[in-house]
């Protein structure tokens, strides 16, 4: 039986793990990283940029709960902003705080983002 390490946070790896074993496969759990959400940070006024820019889902997460918490005005001026996702997975989750997101262009670099 082959054997797969599973780097991914602890509370975040059952799924794969599970499809893993599900697969036939042997899984060893390795958490390389934890990840946790800064406790002490002021939500910055979204209106002052011209867009956010979300990389992971864990990501979202954090930002959209500190603010929601803390500041839920800025939770809707972030809705009014140009907001870009990457994966389907972190889009899902914005959608889930009511945010939608900028299409990425092919190439998504600072030039080809300031157009949007």
């Amino acid at each position: 039986m082959s054997k797969v390490l599973v780097t991914r946070p602890r509370h975040q790896a059952e799924p794969l793990v599970s499809a893993l074993e599900q697969a036939g496969l042997s899984v060893v759990r390795f958490p390389t990283i934890e990840i946790r959400c800064l406790e002490e940070w002021t939500p910055p006024d979204v209106r002052c940029f011209a867009g956010v820019f979300f990389t992971s889902v864990n990501a979202v997460h954090c930002f959209c709960e500190q603010v929601r918490r803390d500041a839920p005005d800025r939770l809707v001026d972030l809705r009014s902003a140009s907001v870009w996702a990457v994966g389907s997975a972190t889009a899902a989750a914005l959608e889930g705080y009511g945010l939608g997101t900028e299409p990425l262009p092919k190439l998504a670099d600072a030039v080809h983002l300031s157009r949007h």
